[in-house]
């Protein structure tokens, strides 16, 4: 099982991954799209996991919740 995130998911995304005993996954994203998680983004990786043979069940963002990203200041 993984947990998907961004390159912008607060460090606590990870940290839940590594006491839960699985993958984190952090997905790149851009300058350009505002450091926002695009469809097609989440697409393609989610498409790359399962040819991995790996389950996604949690997707992590924090970019509009009370707990923001790191890029934020928080």
């Amino acid at each position: 099982m993984v947990i998907v995130g961004t390159n912008q998911t607060h460090s606590l995304g990870a940290k839940a991954a590594l006491i839960l005993g699985v993958e984190f996954v952090a997905i790149a994203t851009k300058a350009e799209d505002d450091l926002s998680l695009r469809g097609e983004m989440l697409e393609d990786e989610l498409k790359k996991l399962e040819e991995k043979g790996k389950k996604p069940f949690i997707l992590r963002m924090f970019r509009f919740r009370l707990i923001h990203t790191t890029e934020e200041g928080c």
